[in-house]
């Protein structure tokens, strides 16, 4: 039988508890319900100097600032656990959290510090030979000149992202950075090459069973018909919706269905008067 040697060592395990109570309810998607543990979590580890974990509950609750839209408190917390990364010389954490305020720069179109924090990120994994994380911080890259409207950049770094997802053999960042340069020759307009690599995306995604990227694939792939008007491809925009539509009943998944319903219900009033 196990014993704790001391008041530390039962704070550590209530901390423990109350983090990952606060992970699962964020990842059931009930924010304010993980960060009332994570606080918890938190004030714990900071009075009994568990900086590991510290860093760690201050990336969780930057991560929910960032979904509820406080751009500003997000980046605090997330400088934060950066600044805790660094002391304790943790160098996977520093490099998924510069990519994390990376990715906050862009949504705040600040992207000259968001190109920088990225590459900042792609140096210390390939310092420390983190092959996965430096292909998703290309893909943030590449997303960041696609912003810009660096055409040819954000396909540069897409596909070199994708080449070191299909080297190591990652389907699921094989099957993003698909997507990722689909939508750049969306963007430019050449629908041809974009339905192909998003079908080649939507191939992955249902190997792998991944069901929230299907459903993404699927939309994508109906608003590339959607935008031919023609009745034949409102059509087959419908049944790529309509198998979206099917996946997030059967699985009770709720993020996008109404966006999706309104989408049927208006190109089924389309087709259904005849127009072309």
């Amino acid at each position: 039988m196990h014993y704790f040697t001391n008041r530390k060592d039962t704070l550590g395990v209530e901390s423990t508890a109350l983090g990952n109570t606060g992970v699962a309810y964020f990842n059931q998607g009930d924010v304010d319900e993980a960060r009332a543990y994570l606080r918890k979590a938190l004030k714990i580890d900071k009075k009994t100097g568990r900086k590991s974990s510290e860093a760690l509950r201050l990336g969780y609750i930057g991560h929910i600032f960032w979904t509820k839209g406080h751009l500003n408190k997000a980046l605090k917390s997330l400088e934060d656990a950066l600044k805790i990364y660094r002391e304790i010389d943790n160098r996977n954490g520093e490099a998924l959290t510069l990519g994390t305020i990376g990715r906050i720069f862009m949504l705040k179109s600040e992207l000259g510090k968001a190109l920088k924090y990225q590459k900042d990120s792609i140096r210390i994994y390939r310092e420390i030979d983190y092959w996965n994380g430096e292909a998703l911080a290309l893909g943030e890259i590449g997303l960041i000149y696609l912003k810009k409207g660096d055409f040819n950049k954000a396909l540069k770094y897409h596909k070199e992202a994708l080449m070191i997802h299909r080297e190591i053999n990652h389907k699921e960042g094989e099957a993003l950075n698909l997507g990722y340069i689909g939508d750049v020759f969306k963007i430019k307009r050449d629908f041809y090459k974009a339905l192909k690599y998003y079908n080649d995306a939507l191939k992955i995604h249902r190997e792998i069973d991944d069901r929230q990227g299907l459903i993404w694939d699927l939309v994508k792939i109906s608003l590339i018909y959607i935008t031919r008007k023609s009745k034949g491809y409102l059509d087959r925009a419908l049944k790529y919706l309509r198998e979206a539509l099917n996946i997030l009943d059967t699985y009770k998944l709720v993020y996008g269905r109404d966006i999706i319903q309104k989408a049927i219900d208006s190109i089924t009033k389309k087709v259904s008067g005849g127009n072309s």
